[in-house]
């Protein structure tokens, strides 16, 4: 017969297991609680500029841990900030994390720390390496970096100058007024004798730089006083306030062999008129393909036509074509009038009156264009200008399988990267994840995959949506 525990029995066992109850819970709350505060790392700075326990660390602009105590070192040269990340920011505790204190700073570039003048200050952070060794302890730097990160392909030469003049750590690098890199530092040399500075110059414009390019420093301010008065000039306000560099190279016969990181080149005191005429042809890459990926280089087209039948209305598409050997290659819409996904031309278009606009030509359309591949098309129209190598053409290596790509279009635009993860097989064609904002200005760009800088296809708009067209090389 079972036996039930008596009421004395029953009163003991509740009471027993309450403060047991109470244990486990405060336990748990308390290893939930540590396992949240993240890990400390230590920071020695110069100086705190008005730093305190309780501000913040930040990467990006989002708060990524906090200030936990400052400490003076004993020598009284330095001070030592202890901060505490949280757990998802604790890839920035590894070998060659950098990090400073914001405040104001005002410069050519633009102005920076401003949020410092009204709230309080904050310490940035720049991740190192992925995969880099775990690191818990820090040397703070003294200001922002000039640039966040050097890549594996740039570029670093070293400078030599008589006057330093207007030049500041962060000075651009120009080349025809765009900037393709930025001085690095700059100081004395050992003796004394020059000013020395270490440039940066990125990986997609190392080509221009050669043995013979020539360096030479853009005016600050320059004035004259003669019978008709007062004159001054100045290349631009960025050189006036900051100083710049700027790179002329000759052409392919002139220009020497490329260097190499290290190189000197003696800044040339003033410029020559004769280097603006210089034409070097050299392939330019983009930092965000492999090294030594000619940069491809669409071009904008308008094709135009006339409809009706009794009253004719001009109409017209305008896009991107490829120069791809002895043709151009793009949308279906772009070189023959017809809709992106019609099988056949429209047949209200006045006979003679389909032309195409492209690199400064016209060119009369009589004939439909080759189908290249889905929505593609090709047209044996030969630029004057650098063609892109068909054997530079590829389909996806493991069938549809999306890969990393880039968009290339308006070559005053940034690329566009197409993540894997923002394409989808769909078909014969990958379809762009509608997340990505693009507008009309991309239809027919170019899309480079990331791995191996080979053409694989051209970014198509149908009906609202974007795709990946591939291109089949072959008739």
């Amino acid at each position: 017969m079972r036996r039930e525990p008596s009421h004395s029995t029953r009163r003991w066992i509740l009471p027993a297991a309450v403060p047991v109850a109470a244990l486990v819970l405060i336990a748990f709350f308390t290893l939930k609680s540590l396992s949240g505060r993240g890990s400390e790392i230590t920071i020695q700075f110069m100086a705190t500029h008005g730093l305190e326990p309780g501000d913040e660390v930040r990467f990006q602009g989002a708060v990524i841990g906090r200030v936990a105590s400052i400490e003076a070192s004993s020598d009284l040269l330095s001070v030592t900030v202890v901060a505490r990340l949280y757990d998802d920011a604790q890839g920035l505790a590894v070998t060659g994390s950098r990090f400073w204190v914001v405040r104001p700073e005002l410069r050519a570039r633009g102005v920076s720390g401003l949020d410092t003048l009204v709230g309080p200050n904050y310490i940035a952070a720049l991740p190192g390496p992925s995969g880099g060794a775990e690191r818990r302890s820090f040397v703070g730097l003294d200001a922002a970096p000039v640039v966040e990160r050097i890549e594996p392909g740039d570029l670093e030469v070293i400078l030599a100058t008589s006057q330093a003049g207007a030049l500041t750590p962060g000075a651009p690098l120009l080349y025809r007024d765009i900037p393709i890199g930025a001085v690095l530092s700059l100081g004395l040399t050992a003796d004394a004798g020059a000013v020395e500075m270490r440039v940066l110059v990125r990986q997609a414009y190392r080509a221009l730089v050669c043995e013979n390019s020539r360096f030479f420093a853009q005016r600050g301010l320059k004035g004259s006083v003669n019978l008709s008065g007062i004159s001054l000039e100045v290349d631009s306000l960025r050189a006036l306030l900051e100083g710049a560099i700027e790179i002329a190279t000759p052409s392919p016969d002139k220009a020497g062999a490329a260097v190499h990181t290290g190189h000197r080149f003696v800044v040339a005191s003033r410029r020559d008129d004769e280097w603006a005429l210089w034409q070097p042809r050299v392939p330019i890459g983009n930092e965000l393909l492999p090294e030594g990926t000619p940069l491809i280089r669409p071009r904008r087209a308008v094709l135009s036509w006339k409809e009706g039948s009794v009253i004719a209305r001009r109409h017209a598409n305008s896009g991107w074509v490829i120069p791809l050997g002895e043709e151009i290659v793009g949308p279906i819409d772009m070189l023959w009038p017809m809709s992106i996904d019609d099988e056949a031309p429209d047949d209200d278009v006045v006979a003679g009156s389909v032309a195409l606009e492209v690199e400064g030509m016209r060119v009369a359309i009589v004939e439909p264009a080759r189908r290249c591949g889905g929505r593609l098309a090709a047209r044996a129209i030969a630029l004057p200008a650098a063609r892109w190598d068909p054997a530079r053409v590829r389909l996806p290596e493991a069938g549809l399988t999306p890969e990393d790509c880039v968009a290339i279009g308006d070559p005053a635009q940034r690329p566009v990267v197409l993540a894997a993860g923002l394409l989808t097989a769909a078909g014969s064609k990958w379809a762009v994840n509608p997340a990505l904002a693009l507008d009309d200005s991309w239809h027919g760009a170019a899309v480079i995959a990331r791995g191996d800088g080979f053409l694989v296809g051209v970014l198509v708009r149908a009906d609202d949506e974007w795709f990946v067209e591939f291109i089949q090389t072959k008739p």
